[in-house]
């Protein structure tokens, strides 16, 4: 297996910028060392909880927010790969990227729970755990 880059070059970062303010989103604010905090809280959980391996896929179907951005930094950190899916695409066309990328797990927003509701509904395996967030 590669080596993983991110784990390397974010620990000094950490350390020089740790304290400071590194996530705005609306109202949510955090410094980097609480957003690592975070991100490793999370990629124990992908791992030990829900038991996606570093090889593993995870699906993401969400806006832009500091949620999703822990996700990616979670995959970055060997949690798994992670496979961002398109906002605009129908519940058949969500199933089969779902089904054909082997996601282990899906993360949705609150907004698009139907919509991956209605997805997994065309789905021949309904196994993946879907995860969703408010």
């Amino acid at each position: 297996m590669k080596e993983l880059i991110f784990p390397h070059m974010y620990g000094p970062v950490m350390e020089q910028y740790g304290e400071a303010e590194g996530i705005v989103d609306g109202d949510y604010r955090s410094t980097w060392n609480q957003h690592t905090e975070r991100v490793s809280r999370l990629t124990h959980a992908l791992r030990q909880q829900l038991d996606v391996a570093a090889a593993d896929r995870f699906a993401v179907l969400a806006l832009n927010s500091h949620q999703y951005l822990e996700l990616w930094h979670a995959a970055f950190m060997g949690a798994g790969v992670i496979n961002p899916l398109n906002l605009r695409l129908a519940p058949k066309e969500l199933a089969y990227i779902i089904q054909d990328s082997g996601s282990e797990v899906v993360f949705a927003d609150a907004t698009f729970a139907p919509l991956v509701a209605a997805a997994r509904k065309e789905m021949d395996d309904v196994t993946t755990p879907f995860v969703t967030s408010s």
